[in-house]
This record gives structure tokens, sequence and C-alpha cells, in this order.
């Protein structure tokens, strides 16, 4: 039997985020192009000289572009302030956040790299709770982005987990003091997702240095290119070879006393066999190597800038080579 519903098509977008006329905020732009064909479009509505960032692009129904461009958004790394009316990229300060937050210490501690997450430990004092990097919806370009602009002296503020549920936010707060924000709702679908918050004041360095150093673990750690970078795009029939030799080792383990009955450590430990046992395909391991190379150095490459819209270019004029900007 087949359905007589028929649903609108799907349209070609890009979408873009355009500095507004005063030069405070941005706002959002839905174009029907491909990525190549953006400054023609925008020339056609008259915005020559126009500072602009290409957020994202792929193919939606007219009816939910809106919606597809906020979360393309959301997903590199911008924040909508009512204050200023506008959106607002991970490299320029969002307005000071209201309340009286008290002096604390922040304590950052990867956990693991499993199955598509990087489970990170989150401890401020009372408040303590896991976050969780997903391959598909986060990303490690913004996690770098958002320790450069922190190691150069600026207030980043970003989505940066919990596929975009979770964001991260720096204030400046004084002299070497730095108000920290962190808000991570529940999933409408995962009645068991907690969320939590954070909201103190730390020490700018110890906050820098927290941050620097889970970049590092993070491209350090031996399942990274397996279980995050790659994991999508393992080949399937050794994974689930391997897969199946490493769970059958831990039950036989398990049954003669030689293993825990431990959920958390038995992923972990068929997670580490995949990663020692199945072969990277070598463009996908080639991409995990550089972004292991961008989470230790924080350089993050032109291209890489440029798709994820943390680079200006301006309507009708030669692409300039993108820096570090950082607007206090």
């Amino acid at each position: 039997m087949t359905s007589s519903q028929s649903y609108p098509p799907l349209e070609p977008y890009m979408v873009v985020a355009l500095r507004n006329e005063d030069g405070v905020g941005w706002r959002l732009l839905s174009l029907d192009c491909a990525p190549e064909g953006v400054d023609g479009a925008l020339l056609g509505l008259g915005l020559e000289g126009a500072e602009y960032r290409q957020i994202g692009s792929g193919d939606c129904m007219r009816v939910v572009r809106d919606a597809v461009a906020e979360e393309a958004a959301l997903h590199r790394g911008w924040n909508r302030s009512q204050v200023l009316k506008g959106w607002v990229p991970i490299d320029e300060r969002l307005p000071l956040l209201a309340g009286e937050p008290q002096r604390g210490h922040l304590a950052l501690r990867l956990m693991s790299i499993t199955n598509g997450w990087i489970h990170v430990a989150v401890n401020a004092g009372e408040a303590a709770f896991d976050l969780s990097f997903d391959d598909v919806g986060d990303s490690m370009v913004l996690l770098a982005r958002f320790v450069q602009i922190m190691v150069a002296g600026g207030e980043p503020h970003a989505p940066l987990a919990e596929n975009g549920r979770a964001t991260f936010v720096v204030n400046h707060h004084g002299t070497g003091v730095c108000r920290f924000h962190l808000i991570s709702r529940p999933h409408a679908f995962m009645p068991e997702s907690h969320g939590g918050m954070i909201d103190m004041l730390v020490d700018r360095d110890e906050l820098t240095e927290q941050f620097h150093a889970l970049a590092n673990a993070i491209a350090d750690h031996p399942n990274f290119a397996h279980h995050y970078v790659c994991h999508g795009e393992l080949p399937e029939e050794e994974y689930n070879r391997v897969d199946l030799l490493a769970e059958t080792e831990w039950k036989a383990g398990q049954a003669d006393g030689r293993f825990p009955d431990d959920w958390w450590m038995e992923n972990e430990f068929v997670a580490a066999a995949i990663s020692a046992s199945v072969p990277l395909p070598t463009a996908c391991a080639e991409v995990a190597e550089k972004e292991r190379s961008m989470l230790r150095s924080l350089e993050i490459p032109e291209e890489w800038m440029l798709r994820y819209g943390m680079a200006s270019q301006w309507v009708g004029r030669r692409k300039r080579r993108p820096q570090l900007r950082v607007v206090g």
C-alpha cells in the first residue's frame, strides 16, 4: 500500500551570518545557492562590502529553513543575544550575565572516548556532572577555537557539548578573574538526562589551563581516532568481528572472576580492542591526525576556520586570510 501524502521537495540552502549595519550583532540569512555561490547571491541583494561568515549548507524543506539555520548557527558556536538583538559568534563577547556568583574552583577531567562520545567529568564545588561531546553534533574545531580565544585573553562562549545543548560562557570579571557559566539542558527524548548548571567566579589562568589540558588529553587518547573522528567510517565487517571477540572475552573473564560486572569497564575494554585491531580508512586517519595536531597546538586550519563560520569574508572582495580575532 502506498501513501498518497506528498511532502514539499528538499531544496539546497546556504546559511550565512551577516553583520548588522550598526556593527553590533549579526543576523542569519538562508540563501538559495551552493557555498561557492554565496558572494554572488549577496551581491544580488545589494550587499557589496558587507561582512559575512558562512555557517552551513545542505538540503531541506523551505518551510523549516529558518529552524535549520538557527540549529546550524548553534552548532557553529553562535549564541542569540536579546540585548544585542542578534547573533554573536564565539569570538565576540556576550553582554555581562545577571547575578552575583561566588568564587570557586573548576575541574575538567576526560573520562573516556567510546562509541562516538567523548565523556568529560565536570566538578565545581557541589556541582558535579558528566558531559559528552557527540561525534555528529559537536565539534573539536569549536573546542579548539574556544581554548584558543581563552589563551588570547578573550571571552569565548559556545554550545560545545551534549549535541549543542551544553552552553559554555566566559565573562571578564576583574583582574585575573573571570565568570564561568555552564548550563546543560536535559534531552527532550531522554528522561534520564538531568542536565546541570555551574555559575562561578574562577581564576582565569586556572580555567584556561583546565581547558587546555582537556584539549591535550582528548588529542592523546588512544581511542580518539577510532571512536570519535572515524567512528561512523570504520570497516563494518572487521568492526563487528573484533567487537564480538572482545565481548566474548569479557563475558568469559566475568564468568571466571577475572573481570567485574561493570558496564563501563566492559565498554572501555571492547573499545580498546577495536582501536588496537580495526584499521582506519586512510582519508579518515589523516583527518584524525589533523584534529589531534589542532587540539595540541590550537592552530586551526584556514579552511576549517572558513567552513565553521569562524572567519569573516566581505561581499565582492577577495577572501582574506583568517586571523585570530578576539573582540572584548
